[in-house]
């Protein structure tokens, strides 16, 4: 067996071993075979659970691996993972809430996660949850008040009446919005904790007003798959014409 030192990692020539994460394991005190079958011991379920286990060496029990060039699967299996992905999300909440902010705002990603959300509330989870969390939903309301806009009827059918009708991003129309959502487009803050009047106001489907959450509208819009530069300029060209109206 030949290693090649780099820095303060190792590169394995040959099968004979493997490395996760800075520590080298031997293949063969991970890997035997059993009735012609290759198993594989998990590295981590003795630490977690307390007993050693060996599995078929296969991705039913193990993640796939494209980096471990021994056999293409994870060091631990598929339950162990489970595990360790709970522990470091609760020692870690605000780094996950940034991690799926970013993944959840992926048009392909949203589509999956707003399909789960449909399944969730027709076995009727969501309301369970707000029934053994009432203290949270009540902080929830208290936040989402405080972020409502304060803007005339006359206002709003204004600025509708200037996007067309439409979500200002996707182009959506409102009377899809209503048969699609069952309600009218939403009003948007362009500007997360900006203020709540009409400069800082446009209408946006219920899609996008979820999606872009408290990032910045430039840079979130032109990640979308729909961005279009005339609406882009549309927006502005609002934004500032609000603002001088308002002095």
């Amino acid at each position: 067996m030949t290693k090649v030192r780099i820095g303060s990692n190792i590169k394995i020539k040959f099968k004979e071993v493997f490395i996760i994460g800075k520590k080298i394991y031997k293949y063969e005190e991970y890997h035997k075979e059993i009735d012609n079958v290759l198993y594989k011991k998990c590295a981590y379920h003795e630490g977690i659970f307390g007993e050693e286990k060996w599995l078929p060496c296969t991705e039913e029990y193990f993640y796939k691996n494209t980096k471990n060039k021994s056999d293409g699967l994870y060091p631990e299996c598929k339950e162990c993972t489970k595990v360790k992905s709970i522990e470091w999300s609760k020692e870690n909440y605000e780094r996950r809430k940034e991690i799926l902010s970013k993944s959840q705002s992926k048009p392909e990603r949203k589509d999956y996660v707003n399909g789960i959300k449909k399944k969730q509330k027709e076995r009727g989870m969501f309301t369970k949850w707000r029934r053994e969390n009432k203290d949270k939903v009540k902080e929830y309301n208290k936040l989402r008040y405080h972020k409502k806009h304060k803007i005339s009827n006359k206002e709003w059918l204004d600025c509708k009446e200037y996007f067309n009708y439409q979500c200002a991003y996707c182009g959506i129309s409102e009377t899809e919005h209503k048969k699609l959502y069952n309600e009218q487009l939403h009003k948007e803050h362009v500007i997360h904790d900006g203020s709540n009047d009409i400069t800082n106001c446009i209408p946006a489907c219920k899609s996008c007003n979820s999606s872009k959450r408290n990032y910045d509208m430039q840079d979130w819009y032109k990640q979308q798959k729909f961005y279009d530069i005339n609406k882009l300029d549309k927006i502005i060209l609002w934004l500032k014409w609000m603002k001088i109206k308002s002095r």
